[in-house]
């Protein structure tokens, strides 16, 4: 009776995956599942259990390169149709290319709905632009003007913003404190970027949305019966790339 029970308990479990999974340690860090800010290009192909075929890898740009997988993979209970990774560098720093962002679409015909109630189970609950949550003062920006979101578009943050970790050492190097004049000194950056969430995630039921509201584009680049947008640079630049950087220039 024990074995049937044990059996029974495994086969649930399965069935009820990626609720399954173990959640992030750091819940502010806001991960793809399995993954971790900051990772390289090598690492994420293993975590992933990529195998060649399975992915195309693009170094030409600039600073940026990206791994784009054309094989399904389950994401929160459904599969993908392509997942698009993004890895930035610093060349002149001899800082290696880390992991900064992920685009996850979904074939047309995908429950998404469902998507976005596992992942609540995962990350917690969802906000919603619409609503009069504080938050929205950071993300009203991503809903054209006079538009409804209307549930097509919800959000994940971190409490924590870039401000909040960055030492202020590191904060006066690389920010204009004194205000945020339209021409900051050379080198230096707005302290406006300094109340950006250290990590988001967007759900939305149609790539559309996101592409016409968030990032203000005509169309999706792939038609999609949902998307999922993972961001996490100012994670990466909060615990990674600022104090490196701050460590080399007090060198020089």
């Amino acid at each position: 009776m024990k074995r049937l029970y044990l059996i029974l308990c495994l086969v649930l479990c399965f069935s009820m995956l990626p609720a399954c999974e173990k959640k992030p340690d750091k819940p502010a860090e806001l991960t793809y599942p399995g993954l971790e800010w900051g990772m390289s290009p090598e690492d994420v192909i293993a975590a992933l259990s990529l195998k060649e075929g399975d992915y195309e890898k693009d170094d030409s740009g600039q600073g940026v390169s990206t791994i784009l997988v054309n094989v399904p993979l389950l994401c929160f209970g459904a599969e993908t149709s392509q997942i698009l990774l993004y890895f930035n560098e610093i060349q002149s720093y001899d800082i290696e290319p880390c992991l900064m962002s992920i685009e996850v679409n979904y074939p047309e015909g995908t429950d998404i709905q469902t998507v976005r109630r596992t992942m609540e189970n995962y990350y917690g609950p969802s906000l919603d632009p619409d609503n009069d949550d504080p938050w929205d003062e950071r993300v009203n920006h991503h809903v054209k003007q006079g538009s409804k979101n209307e549930g097509h578009l919800v959000y994940w943050q971190s409490p924590e913003v870039l401000g909040d970790v960055l030492s202020e050492e590191i904060k006066r190097e690389f920010y204009v404190m004194d205000g945020d004049q339209m021409n900051p000194e050379p080198g230096k950056q707005l302290n406006y970027g300094l109340k950006n969430a250290l990590c988001e995630i967007y759900w939305a039921d149609h790539a559309n949305y996101i592409y016409q509201n968030l990032r203000n584009l005509p169309e999706a680049r792939f038609p999609s019966g949902g998307y999922l947008l993972f961001k996490g640079g100012d994670y990466v630049a909060a615990y990674d790339w600022l104090p490196k950087l701050y460590e080399l220039r007090v060198k020089e």
